[in-house]
């Protein structure tokens, strides 16, 4: 009997021991996973990230940095990906890079596309805007190091919950905390901004003919890149506005007001665009050739949709401020302007960009002038 409790005994010792074993192993498996994980989000993108604000908006403490999706963002110096072990699902791409390094900006992030870019406020120079095709929210923002070159940061932030003022927030400041990271260790000049708070959600537009919906307004109520036209009502009257859509003011390198018309499927852009994507490498393609040609003018050839364009001297990197409307009626290619039409263009695109001049500190706005 005593031999039997014996060995009773030494087999419980060794279960024990193997348990013990296998929990051990477990452990260090875990930790090892969770500090190869731990290390390569210190390390993604140059080491130019704050670990704070990826926990923020994607909710979780177990992230991992893995490649990122190239192609477009081929241009920039570091890319990476950034997704939590918690929700697969959700993720955010970063990318840094340098403005005089970039020779297709337009085409490695948001541009010229038909967007509505909300401002970061507080003094930083950015941008946030969606995608409903690729349901993306991206936020961009730039950091002056000379007169010559900026730390231009993108990150792109894809949720499976609902993106609201708090989430935009987050994103953007994962962005900024980026550029103040790659500004620091230049030695550029001190960041401009205070902390970035919640910043709305732009409305996501579909990406061919847009319609008048909750989000648009009218033109009495427009209190941000639309209020300048309050003051030129009869003359969007006169090109058939019936209701606009827009963001905040602020200081975004790129800006835009919507105007639905009267007609079904009908509306103009107005648009502005400052820093490296004022460029004209930028600009020289269909939709905007012209505006690379002369610093302003207006269409003769009714079928164009670039119907007027202006630029203005600003400081900084570019050192001018560019303006357009644009048509984007479906059938454009077949709409004739009469004279009156032709001359409300040019007072719409006079009031926007004076006022989205003013407010990033350009002057000597260059408009077309009206016709004799």
């Amino acid at each position: 009997m005593s031999l039997s409790k014996n060995k009773l005994f030494r087999a419980l010792i060794v279960c024990l021991a193997i348990g013990a074993v296998l929990v051990l192993g477990v452990y260090l498996v875990t930790s090892f996973g969770d500090r190869r994980d731990r290390d390569s989000v210190n390390e993604a993108c140059g080491g130019f990230l704050r670990s704070g604000e990826l926990t923020d908006f994607l909710e979780s403490e177990r992230l991992y940095a893995s490649e990122s999706r190239a192609g477009v963002l081929a241009e920039f110096e570091q890319t990476c990906l950034i997704q939590s072990r918690d929700s697969p699902a959700d993720s955010v791409q970063i990318a840094i890079g340098w403005t005089d390094e970039m020779h297709n900006i337009a085409r490695s992030m948001s541009g010229p596309r038909q967007r509505l870019y909300s401002p970061l406020g507080n003094g930083w120079s950015g941008f946030l805007a969606s995608d409903s095709k690729y349901q993306e929210t991206e936020s961009v923002v730039l950091l002056e190091c000379s007169e010559s070159r900026s730390v231009i940061v993108q990150a792109q932030g894809r949720l499976d919950r609902a993106f609201d003022s708090v989430k935009g927030g987050e994103l953007a400041r994962i962005a900024a905390a980026s550029a103040e990271q790659v500004a620091l260790a230049n030695e550029c000049p001190p960041v401009p901004g205070q902390p970035i708070s919640d910043v709305e959600l732009p409305a996501s537009l579909p990406s061919a003919n847009p319609a008048p919906d909750e989000n648009s307004l009218p033109l009495a109520g427009a209190r941000g890149t639309c209020a300048a036209l309050a003051g030129v009502s009869a003359e969007v009257e006169t090109l058939g506005g019936i209701s606009v859509m827009e963001t905040e003011a602020g200081l975004s390198p790129l800006e835009t007001c919507l105007i639905f018309t009267d007609d079904e499927g009908g509306e103009y852009w107005l648009s502005a665009w400052y820093g490296p994507y004022a460029n004209e490498s930028v600009l020289k393609r269909e939709s905007t050739w012209d505006m690379s040609l002369s610093a302003s003018g207006a269409s003769s050839n009714d079928a164009l949709s670039l119907r007027v364009w202006g630029a203005a001297e600003c400081v900084g990197e570019s050192e001018v401020g560019r303006f357009a409307l644009r048509s984007g009626t479906s059938d454009s290619g077949e709409r004739t302007y009469t004279e009156a039409e032709r001359e409300a263009q040019r007072e719409l695109l006079h009031a926007f960009a004076r006022e989205s001049a003013e407010r990033h500190g350009c002057d000597e706005v260059e408009l077309p002038p009206a016709a004799s």
